[in-house]
């Protein structure tokens, strides 16, 4: 298995290391899969949905947590996702590694020569009148730029989250009192109280006797809001499908069996019925974990709309074939 050196950057899966200018970089084991995986396959879009299969193989994820880590990779790398030299988002698809020179090197290799400079200067050079002189950048006012107002696209708000994350981990308190500082700060506020759980040098937040203390309330119970419904959402239709199919399965095997006793043949309409009942009754099943992580949800983002199972209605089969598999009495109601 080879390792990847770009920039100033050396990669090793075998090792499952990630060094730059030979200083080790903290990834967690999920976030340093994902990044070799989009290395391995630098070049090709890759699709959200291949990215769950290879990285998320065994847990059930919304996207949001895939986007939380590719925010975290992007910080790592000193990555920006409005020009990105490593990781590129694209739209309604997936995420790409663009960086054109990575090299595979053997891991018998030296592990010295990665010492290219920073991707981001702490000083720029400014031309005077023929005179070069340096003048110190300010990393908060971009970031601060970013989160000011509430964002319109999915896009948008990811590099949001991102802007947000970065200003913890240059300073939260730095970050807002340049927010006093600046006014108007109601959104941008209450962005940072939701992304500091995930940032690990983050730290409080205050909004309760803060100025505009209603409007960043409102702001952080419609974030939290979105986040929990997403969670919720994912998995709801993973449960369900799974559901659905070993209900088909079940009753495919349900006629089988009907079928293979004495006197019984087999039928469409008896096969029809076994299949809705035995999807109804999965389906039904799943409501309580689905309310369970809707419940969860709300603990831990705050109160969210009522859920309503996407598999509530079901198919009923048509009135006379019912009649000739179930006595009256043992009919259940399914709509």
């Amino acid at each position: 298995m080879p390792r990847y050196r770009f920039s100033e950057f050396i990669l090793s899966p075998r090792r499952r290391i990630l060094l730059r200018n030979g200083v080790e970089q903290p990834l967690i084991p999920r976030y340093f899969d994902l990044l070799v995986f989009l290395v391995e396959r630098r070049g090709d879009a890759v699709h959200r949905r291949d990215i769950f299969d290879a990285v998320w193989t065994d847990v059930v994820v919304s996207d949001s947590a895939l986007s939380q880590a590719i925010r975290t990779i992007r910080r790592v790398l000193d990555d920006d996702s409005r020009e990105p030299r490593f990781v590129r988002t694209v739209s309604r698809h997936g995420y790409q590694f663009v960086f054109a020179d990575v090299l595979e090197e053997d891991e018998g290799a030296d592990w010295q020569g990665a010492a290219s400079p920073s991707a981001v200067p702490p000083a720029a050079l400014l031309q005077v009148e023929g005179n070069q002189r340096k003048v110190a950048i300010d990393p908060f006012a971009p970031l601060l730029e970013r989160i000011a107002r509430p964002a319109e696209t999915a896009t948008d708000e990811e590099d949001q989250r991102d802007a947000a994350e970065r200003l913890h981990a240059l300073g939260t308190a730095d970050a807002l009192r340049r927010l006093a500082a600046a006014g108007n700060h109601a959104f941008a506020r209450a962005l940072l109280r939701d992304t500091r759980w995930d940032t690990p040098q983050a730290g409080p937040v205050p909004i309760l006797g803060e100025p505009d203390a209603p409007a960043a309330a409102g702001h952080l119970v419609r974030l939290r809001l979105r986040r929990a419904t997403g969670m919720v959402a994912a998995r709801w239709a993973s449960a369900s499908g799974g559901g659905a199919v070993a209900g088909a399965a079940g009753g495919c095997i349900g006629g089988l069996v009907w079928g293979g006793m004495p006197g019984e043949p087999v039928t469409g309409c008896v096969t029809g019925n076994l299949i809705c009942v035995a999807t109804t009754c999965v389906n039904v099943s799943e409501v309580m974990p689905a309310s369970r992580a809707c419940s969860n949800a709300s603990s831990r983002f705050g109160p969210t709309v009522p859920f309503v199972p996407a598999s509530a209605s079901v198919w009923q089969p048509p009135h006379d074939c019912t009649k000739s598999f179930f006595p009256a009495p043992w009919l259940p109601e399914l709509t």
